[in-house]
This record gives structure tokens, C-alpha cells and sequence, in this order.
């Protein structure tokens, strides 16, 4: 493996600004350990599927197609301390579900937006906070994200996110799996 972490992460950071992690994929098998033999780029947890698809293009077109590149589920699994770090399965359909009991009680949709907008005054500062929030989702996608409010400012809730866990306690990322072509 040719290419260095802190090359992919320079690559990675010219198509996406926002924080990330990358790990090392360490077994073929999911079951034992190898040398680390390709990355997998974890963008945000709640980065929409359609984001990592585009960065993972992004990343194919890289130094004249220098890396493969597909979207996967990562399995980590704890193993003494290590973790085993194995692709899982290749270009999932959808997130992970949040867990409904963490879900907001009163939130508002694409579709319902408009009428909470319409109880704020045009030019006042609650109502340009949430049409900077409106103008954010209308950007990036709804997907199945409402807008909410909490003690005192409104905010955006991610039904769908790119990790989970297992309750034998392994974990599954949705991200990008790159490996150099040789």
C-alpha cells in the first residue's frame, strides 16, 4: 500500500471541509488480521449517502484515476484490545435508523416548514435562523431530516446516520473504501 494516510487526507479534505476519520482495513475475511491493505474514509455520522457518493467519486478521479474507490459498511470488531476492521458489504441503500425513542416530539418536515416560518416576523432573528437552517436542507437534501427545537434555538435532526452498533458491541460505518490501483 503505496499511498500514506496523510496524502488520502489532503485528498479528502479538497472535496469535503467538514471532519472525518480514516481507518485502515486489516482483514479481508472479517475474522482474522492482515497487513493493512486499503482505507476506509469515515465522513460525518450524519453526511447524507448522496455526499459520500459524490466524494467517492471525487476521489476516483484523483491523480488520473490513481484509486478505487466505493462506498461500503466498515465492521469494526474489538478483538483483545485491536480492532479488526474488515468491508462488510458494498454501496448500501440507506442509513441506520436512530433509535425512534430519541426521536423529537414536535418537528417540522419539507413539507411543513413553511407554516412555522409564517409565525415569525420577516425580518427578525428567529425567522433568518431557521431560514438559514430551511436554505441549508434545501442545499444538502431533507432526506429524513426535520427541523426541531430545543430549549432555545431550532435545529436539525438526523433520523438517518452512518453508524451503529451491534449488541455484541460491533461497530458498522457507512463510508469510503479507497484502495491504490497497481
Amino acid at each position: 500500500m503505496d499511498i500514506s494516510r496523510k496524502e488520502l487526507q489532503g485528498f479528502v479534505e479538497i472535496f469535503y471541509q467538514s471532519p472525518f476519520k480514516i481507518f485502515y482495513i486489516n482483514s479481508k475475511d472479517g475474522l482474522s488480521f492482515t497487513h493493512p491493505f486499503a482505507f476506509f474514509v469515515s465522513l460525518g455520522i450524519t453526511t447524507p449517502l448522496e455526499t459520500i457518493e459524490r466524494i467517492s467519486e471525487c476521489l476516483q478521479r484523483v491523480d488520473g484515476g490513481r484509486y478505487t474507490t466505493k462506498v461500503v459498511v466498515l465492521k469494526s470488531s474489538n478483538i483483545s484490545g485491536q480492532f479488526l476492521n474488515s468491508v462488510f458489504s458494498e454501496n448500501p441503500d440507506s442509513q441506520y435508523p436512530v433509535d425512534p425513542e430519541s426521536y423529537p416530539t414536535e418537528f417540522w418536515t419539507q413539507s411543513t416548514v413553511q407554516e412555522l416560518l409564517s409565525k415569525f416576523p420577516e425580518n427578525s432573528i428567529e425567522r433568518q435562523k431557521l431560514e438559514k437552517l430551511v436554505e441549508r436542507l434545501n442545499q444538502d437534501g431533507w432526506g429524513s431530516d426535520v427541523i426541531y427545537f430545543t430549549k432555545d434555538d431550532y435545529r436539525v435532526y438526523h433520523s438517518k446516520v452512518n453508524y451503529s452498533r451491534s449488541e455484541n458491541m460491533d461497530e458498522y460505518r457507512i463510508g469510503i473504501y479507497v484502495e491504490e490501483n497497481i
